[in-house]
């Protein structure tokens, strides 16, 4: 016991001694900015790299993703009309976007029904059209309550997601296979 007690004091000197990391820890360090230095120039001086550049490659690359935007027809009628691709986008678009409120068959939950004969903000695909575009505020519902009970909520323009006019057309057009209220036009 006595031998573990002469090694280990607690009043020994601790000795500290300045000097540099070793040298293979100096050269990794000394290497890491030798290449941040040559990357620098390399990227930005020698090949003339700049994020606009890339992002015009891109874009030029990529002109699958941009949508041509559709509008409504000069009569006001949805062109999506009886497009069976169109509906069949729409109604999966409906359930994804507009379930939450309208429940996925159409038939209200929060908001109103879509499959029923009333339609309390116009019945044609312009004021329908134009109703989702802008959103429908708290003061303004001609909704008396909604289906579970309460107020009815304001609508927010385009359902509150960020989605396209063409997107929104497809989604009329399977509403308007559903509900054969929903007019063309006046």
């Amino acid at each position: 016991m006595s031998k573990i007690k002469e090694e280990f004091r607690d009043d020994e000197e601790v000795k500290d001694e300045p000097g540099w990391l070793p040298g293979w820890w100096m050269g990794i360090f000394y290497f890491t900015i030798a290449f941040s230095v040559y990357f620098t120039i390399d990227y930005h001086l020698i090949r003339n790299w700049t994020q606009e550049k890339q992002f015009a490659e891109e874009y030029k690359s990529a002109p699958a993703a941009v949508e041509e935007t559709i509008t409504l027809k000069a009569d006001g009628s949805n062109p999506f009309r009886g497009n069976n691709a169109a509906v069949s986008e729409g109604e999966k678009m409906f359930r994804t976007m507009c379930s939450a409120c309208h429940k996925p068959d159409g038939t209200g939950l929060i908001g109103p029904n879509l499959m029923d004969k009333e339609w309390l903000h116009g019945a044609s695909d312009k004021e329908i059209y134009s109703l989702i575009l802008t959103g429908v505020p708290q003061d303004k519902m001609k909704q008396k309550k909604s289906p579970i009970g309460g107020p009815p909520s304001p609508m927010p323009p385009k359902g509150g997601a960020p989605i396209s006019d063409t997107k929104i057309l497809k989604i009329m057009a399977w509403l308007a296979e559903k509900n054969s209220s929903l007019i063309p036009a006046k």
